[in-house]
């Protein structure tokens, strides 16, 4: 516009005078059925200070939640727990009813995609003596029929104990020897087990397990358990969020009263009751546990959740601390009875404390936790006539890239037609598909990525997005004026008040300027060229003609 001659003009207003906004909606991509997660919203009003009004989330046309909000202040961020109760690709609408005076009536409302998995998550849990955790946790899942926990004991020197197989061959040989075997789960507890117990090639395929594979590890506390079980100079080292001392020798072993963080009591797997406050209050009476394995200090990028405080001296130790490794995420839970929260004696026994917390904390092991065939959208609301680019993956048991699979996705459309899209591989990247569609009916979209392997069709979890006429038009829609006065500083125009919106008519008319207009023409259905060309013809003969040469 700038080497086109085009000034810029830029006018309005930067804030509305009345005016409630649900900003945004943050929900995790993916959730296993039943699981409780938390949608954070930040919400926007000018003019409505110390005025409350309803919040309402839907799925669909069933009330999720509801709360009453005061307004205090420009922006406010809230944290909001929900139940995945229904399984598929859920529509959650956030809104707030329009009240007197506001200058956009469409912004009251928010909406976000939820995919909730109803696949059954597969366990493992892997102790190197026999303790009463592993009975305890089982017990506390029994009751989910998403959650699928298998124990492996040892017993003796080479002897194991099987609980929770599937079939005779499962484990036969102790833990996985084989990435095909090992990758079939979606998470892995390692209890009070010695880094020797494992080879250097069973560790090493636990952390591809985590940073390829994309699974789970929750580390528990116990005598043979990180620095005391020789982790300090394993391969596993870089897993843990935790820094490893040197080796206690066996005499630290501490009745430690466990604490939350601010960090714990929003997260979805520490929160034991709807209500935030109530959680706390709960935390603050749990009897004591005892910690073996003496820590202090979290690595960079790690979160600390739990805190292990002496009740006599105020010191404290880390009891949880958690961090993305890779693709997948490592928890250590550095006690070694959290059983003490069902069977204490200040414990009733109607309380589901334990129960929950454990269900809750594997629950958030395994979620997000990728399968075989994974499908990424380029973005969830699109513009009727816009473009959607999805991109998956696919891989084989061993989560190898699969470069040759016949990819494709099965898209469903608001009118109920469904359509077969072909992926095609991205050259660059082995086992990425990509193709890209264009979405012109307005509605609500479901698509699902699938291939075959042998006379078996595998398929990902169920995505969904929504197209509509408004899109993202009515959020976010006040003056950028930073914006507008540097494209009119670039272009020759101006920038002005809406008071003053005449001074833009009156810029134009100073700025008139005839247009261009290019016409092409051939050179040879030109008549005048035509005549110069022959003129110039004549001309030379006359003066060879008169030079005597002609």
């Amino acid at each position: 516009m700038r080497a086109a001659g085009t000034p810029v003009f830029g006018i309005g207003q930067t804030s509305y005078a009345r005016d409630i906004e649900i900003a945004s909606v943050r929900l995790p991509r993916r959730a296993l059925q039943g699981s409780r997660v938390v949608a954070e919203v930040n919400l926007r009003q000018s003019g409505y200070d110390g005025d409350s009004l309803e919040l309402r989330v839907e799925d669909d046309s069933r009330i999720l939640h509801k709360q009453q909000v005061r307004l205090d202040g420009d922006s406010l961020r809230l944290e909001i727990p929900l139940t995945a109760d229904d399984a598929g690709a859920r529509r959650l609408r956030f809104a707030v009813a329009v009240q007197p005076g506001e200058a956009i009536a469409e912004n009251n409302r928010n909406t976000a995609i939820l995919d909730v998995d109803a696949a059954r998550q597969r366990i493992l849990y892997f102790e190197g003596e026999p303790r009463f955790e592993l009975k305890f946790v089982r017990r506390a899942v029994a009751e989910d029929t998403r959650l699928a926990v298998t124990g492996l004991i040892r017993t003796a020197d080479a002897k194991y104990y099987r609980v929770g197989i599937d079939s005779q061959a499962q484990l036969r040989d102790g833990f996985p020897t084989t990435r095909e075997e090992l990758f079939a789960y979606d998470a892995l507890i390692l209890g009070s087990v010695e880094a020797s117990l494992l080879s250097r090639e069973q560790q090493q395929m636990i952390v591809e397990f985590v940073s390829r594979r994309g699974g789970g590890l929750l580390l528990l506390g116990g005598r043979n358990a990180f620095a005391e079980g020789g982790y300090r100079d394993s391969a596993l080292r870089a897993l843990f969020p935790v820094v490893m001392e040197a080796q206690s020798g066996g005499d630290f072993a501490r009745q430690l009263r466990i604490r939350p963080t601010a960090a714990a009591l929003v997260h979805p797997a520490l929160r034991l009751t709807e209500d935030a406050q109530e959680s706390a209050a709960r935390w603050a009476t749990l009897p004591p546990l005892t910690v073996v394995n003496p820590m202090q200090t979290i690595k960079p990028g790690a979160s600390l959740l739990l805190t292990a405080e002496s009740a006599t001296d105020g010191e404290s130790w880390v009891a949880l601390a958690v961090q993305r490794y890779g693709r997948g995420k490592v928890a250590a839970f550095a006690v070694q009875n959290s059983w003490l929260w069902q069977m204490h004696q200040d414990i009733e026994l109607e309380d589901q404390t334990h129960e929950t917390l454990w269900r809750q904390l594997l629950r958030w092991l395994v979620d997000g936790v990728p399968g075989r065939v994974d499908l990424r959208l380029s973005s969830e609301r699109l513009h009727d006539g816009g473009k959607l680019v999805l991109q998956g993956e696919i891989k084989d048991a061993a989560f190898e890239a699969l470069d040759e699979a016949a990819a494709r996705a099965q898209l469903l459309t608001p009118g109920g037609l469904e359509r077969i899209v072909p992926l095609t591989r991205v050259a660059e990247m082995r086992g990425v598909y990509r193709a890209e569609i264009e979405v012109d009916e307005p509605g609500d979209y479901r698509v699902q990525l699938e291939f075959d392997e042998g006379d078996e069709t595998l398929r990902g979890i169920e995505h969904r997005f929504i197209v509509s006429a408004a899109g993202d038009e009515y959020h976010g829609s006040e003056l950028n004026a930073a914006l507008l006065q540097s494209l009119a500083g670039q272009t020759g125009g101006e920038y002005v008040d809406a008071a003053d919106s005449a001074r833009i008519a009156a810029g134009l008319q100073e700025r008139q300027r005839g247009a261009v207009l290019l016409t092409r023409h051939e050179l040879w259905d030109m008549p005048l060229l035509y005549l110069i060309l022959l003129g110039l013809a004549v001309a030379e003969w006359i003066v060879r003609r008169r030079a005597g040469l002609a």
